[in-house]
């Protein structure tokens, strides 16, 4: 799959699909969100209603919940990474959960750590 980069203005939200999410689903993303609070800034409200659009929320919310763990993982593991580093973490997590494949533009891990956060996330 070849990923295309496509301005922000560009895109367009999807439709309200679910007018209600299931029982215990507020709950999880307040918990995924609490984990990944150092470099996840979306607001609770919105977050929600962007699973609100999603076509199968409960998968989206499972995907945000590995890259929660992993986050998790990576910085109990890696105690001391600075902001830049966590920062580059979670978007690591956020490609390969879209499929990316190319982290050389992550530039504040050595290769080795970026192998073993995709290594861990896989």
């Amino acid at each position: 799959m070849k990923l295309k980069k496509v301005k922000m203005s560009d895109i367009q939200e999807g439709p309200i699909r679910h007018l209600t999410l299931p029982d215990g689903f507020i709950q999880r993303v307040k918990e995924f969100k609490q984990a990944l609070a150092e470099v996840e800034k979306t607001s609770l409200e919105s977050t929600l209603e962007n699973f609100q659009r999603d076509t199968n929320p409960e998968n989206e919310l499972r995907v945000w919940e590995k890259i929660a763990s992993t986050y998790q993982w990576a910085v109990i593991d890696n105690v001391g990474l600075i902001e830049a580093e966590k920062k580059d973490v979670f978007g690591i997590l956020l490609g390969l959960s879209m499929g990316m494949k190319d982290f050389s533009n992550f530039k504040n891990l050595s290769k080795e750590k970026v192998a073993e956060v995709v290594s861990h996330f896989s």
